[in-house]
This record gives structure tokens, C-alpha cells and sequence, in this order.
């Protein structure tokens, strides 16, 4: 799945496939909510950042294999941003790295070992 990475369309694509409350409601109208304005603006910049780090966290964190008919269907996330173990480790990395101005040399979640 390639990521939309700067859009919220990450959510949507999740939504589709996932069903749960995370993906179809809290993702999208939190990521809708960081402000749009142009790269090398602040909080221009913190907002792109993060936009983008939160979905490729979540997409390594929760990484699945593609199945045409799975087996056991993924169960749907209906947990809150600050709730669950996984969703906490990408939102807690992503602000504060954005907010440094981090680069994570191990990737995104190289930052939450």
C-alpha cells in the first residue's frame, strides 16, 4: 500500500480495510485538523512532519500481509490515539521528533526502541 503521506488518504485506504473506529473517525478528523500551510512555515513544517511520521509508524508498527481472502481478518482498532500500547509509541515519537526536528536513522520506529 504506498502512503499518502502529507494527505490523510492513509486513513481512508485503513478504513476500508481495517473497520475500526480509529481509522474511520479519530485518524482522519485529527489528521484533518493539523494545519495545511506551505513547507518552511511553522507550524507548517511540525504538522507535515508529523502527518507523515504518524502514518508510516502506524504502517510498520501494525504491518500486514496482504491476503486476497484472510483467515483471520485483522481485528477492527477501535482504540483512541493516546490508548493503545502501539498507537501511544507513534503519537509520542512523532510529536516530540517533529518538534525536535529528529531524523530517525532507524526509521520511525526505530525511534520507539
Amino acid at each position: 500500500m504506498a502512503l499518502a503521506r502529507t494527505t490523510c488518504e492513509y486513513y481512508t485506504q485503513r478504513c476500508a480495510e481495517n473497520r475500526g473506529s480509529y481509522y474511520c473517525i479519530e485518524g482522519p478528523k485529527w489528521c484533518d485538523r493539523f494545519p495545511k500551510q506551505p513547507p518552511g512555515s511553522y507550524p507548517g513544517n511540525w504538522a507535515r512532519c508529523t502527518r507523515d511520521c504518524l502514518q508510516v509508524c502506524d504502517a510498520e508498527t501494525k504491518r500486514r500481509t496482504p491476503m486476497m481472502c484472510p483467515v483471520n481478518p485483522e481485528e477492527p482498532d477501535n482504540s483512541l490515539p493516546w490508548t493503545s500500547g502501539q498507537n501511544f509509541g507513534c503519537h509520542a515519537a512523532c510529536y516530540a521528533g517533529c518538534a525536535l526536528g529528529a531524523v530517525f536513522a532507524g526509521g520511525v520506529t526505530g525511534a520507539l526502541h
